[in-house]
């Protein structure tokens, strides 16, 4: 299927401005979503509890993550396999730097994805740009899942704005450094 053409919109989400370039589907935005962020090295154990929630979820729900290996992988593949599934990626780059995968060649289908990024259309990958998508990932959804976090980096930072916004988490069992302290602070338990 052909690239879409790039356009431009802007949302307002927990009155912040976020001036956007997108790809796809602009109309997934009006769907009930949930987010997931997670390491890029998750353990089996907490790659197959994501894969039993996101079974139970893709049905019913947009899933938004950040296009990174591992969990995000998993997480926008388990949507697109699912025939009524449907993902939002945004993206630590400008939309420029987009492409699909390969990992998704065999389920890829613009009608059911979306593509963001908040960053001007050339940027390059940054931790910068990876922490400040963080937001955009967490305010898009109302429940966020949490993948094997650890108590620094991408993981917990998404982690911790999803505290900030008081967005619901749901936190993998899978003996992370950060789960006790999350679920400490209300985040929930997804069991195996």
């Amino acid at each position: 299927m052909n690239k879409p053409d790039k356009q431009k919109t802007q949302l307002i989400l927990n009155k912040q401005i976020f001036n956007v370039s997108y790809l796809g589907n602009i109309d997934l935005l009006n769907t009930t979503k949930i987010s997931v962020t997670g390491t890029r090295k998750p353990t089996e154990l907490a790659l197959d509890i994501l894969i039993k929630y996101l079974t139970k979820l893709v049905p019913k729900y947009t899933i938004v993550s950040g296009y990174a290996n591992g969990s995000d992988e998993m997480a926008h593949y388990k949507a697109l396999q699912y025939p009524s599934g449907k993902t939002i990626i945004i993206l630590p780059t400008g939309i420029n730097h987009f492409y699909v995968k390969s990992f998704y060649k065999q389920v890829w289908d613009w009608k059911k994805a979306l593509v963001l990024s908040q960053f001007p259309d050339n940027s390059e990958w940054s931790s910068r740009n990876a922490f400040a998508r963080n937001e955009l990932i967490v305010l898009l959804s109302d429940n966020i899942i949490s993948v094997h976090p650890g108590m620094k980096g991408g993981t917990f930072n998404a982690t911790q704005l999803a505290l900030k916004y008081k967005k619901k988490i749901w936190i993998t069992d899978s003996n992370s450094d950060g789960l006790n302290f999350f679920c400490s602070k209300g985040a929930k338990k997804l069991l195996r």
